[in-house]
């Protein structure tokens, strides 16, 4: 049977789509290079943007535990200090008591660590306004040189002028004594996320994150900087927030996806299932929704599907223990699961659309 020119042409695009994708290890290799020509951070302010405040008690607290683990927070490598402060408003009881409680995880630090933590509570009003000239001296009257501080603070309904104007004074101030601020800001938002960045060090930006299955509590944090190379997967992370019998352990990740089902697709495709297959095994009606969802994920971020999480999925996504070792059975041939992740760039092709002729 002679071949048709158009199957002869699809194929040919097939082929050169092929030819021209990158492998999975060149993508990765992509996201190694962004992160080797990250630019070391010194000194100076790092604004935390927190745009839910119900997190702002846990992601300060996961941060303060990152640095005093001298480990870095969304690749932003964090130069390792020589003690850590945390400043509260003395009326602040409650933001007092949960960092105590927070403080007290069962993250085990490395024997390298020799970071010391101290919280503190100052002034008598529950925000620490270091954006001000009292709140500028009191702040760095509490730590030392080489040492970091944080602190938290509701943003103004109306951002005025002078509220850059200090940020930068505080910036300059910070590298001048040689410290390092954490300053958690909360409150109105608009689009302080994208001026904040000229007037200090970094800004890292705190949103909400479905936890796995096993946890409580999550959140995802993406320095700003590094936007650019947010499609590497590169800058951005998420925490997990678990509880055990008497403490909490903050369990950190490369970011996927802000929900559960987006990474159970990731999982699923990234073991080579199709995108039908991945539709049917999550009860979804449309395979299209699948590409979607794995559309707005990096292809490969550098990391492995974890080998518990089918066992964990299974109940809140109701995944089906037999289908899923069924269609891992008869999962298709490596040609059509490679096809399948070369296309995820380009749209499912629709059906033909067929039109009725009309007769008499």
């Amino acid at each position: 049977m002679p071949i048709s020119r158009s199957t002869t042409v699809s194929r040919q695009r097939s082929t050169a789509s092929k030819t021209s994708s990158p492998s999975a290890k060149a993508r990765k290799n992509m996201a190694d290079s962004a992160r080797a020509v990250i630019p070391a951070f010194d000194c100076g302010v790092i604004v935390v943007q927190v745009l839910d405040p119900s997190l702002l008690s846990y992601a300060r607290a996961a941060i303060e535990q990152r640095v005093r683990e001298k480990q870095n927070i969304a690749d932003r490598i964090i130069p390792a200090v020589t003690g850590l402060t945390s400043l509260y408003g003395r009326a602040a009881t409650h933001e007092l008591a949960m960092a105590r409680l927070l403080s007290e995880t069962d993250n085990e630090l490395p024997s390298t660590a020799t970071v010391r933590h101290r919280i503190e509570a100052i002034g008598s009003t529950t925000d620490i306004d270091c954006l001000s000239n009292e709140g500028n001296h009191l702040l760095f009257s509490h730590v030392d040189r080489g040492g970091c501080v944080t602190l938290e603070q509701t943003l103004p309904k109306k951002l005025q002028e002078e509220t850059k104007e200090m940020l930068l004074r505080l910036e300059t101030k910070a590298k001048q004594e040689g410290v390092v601020v954490l300053l958690f800001l909360h409150g109105p938002h608009g689009d302080c996320k994208t001026w904040r960045g000229n007037y200090c060090s970094e800004v890292l930006v705190v949103d909400a994150y479905e936890p796995e299955p096993d946890a409580s509590l999550g959140f995802s944090i993406s320095a700003m900087s590094l936007q650019r190379s947010h499609p590497l997967g590169v800058g951005m992370a998420s925490c997990n927030l678990t509880k055990t019998d008497d403490r909490m352990h903050f369990d950190w990740g490369i970011f996927i996806a802000p929900t559960v089902e987006e990474r159970a697709m990731w999982y699923l495709h990234q073991k080579g299932r199709a995108l039908r297959e991945i539709a049917q095994i999550l009860g979804i009606d449309d395979h299209i929704k699948v590409w979607r969802a794995l559309n707005k994920i990096p292809k490969n971020i550098g990391s492995n599907p974890p080998d518990d999480w089918h066992e964990k999925y299974s109940e809140c996504l109701g995944l089906n223990h037999g289908d899923s070792e069924t269609a891992e059975a008869n999962t298709n041939d490596d040609s059509e699961a490679e096809a399948d992740f070369d296309d995820w760039d380009d749209p499912p092709t629709p059906p033909p659309v067929t039109r009725s002729r009309r007769i008499g």
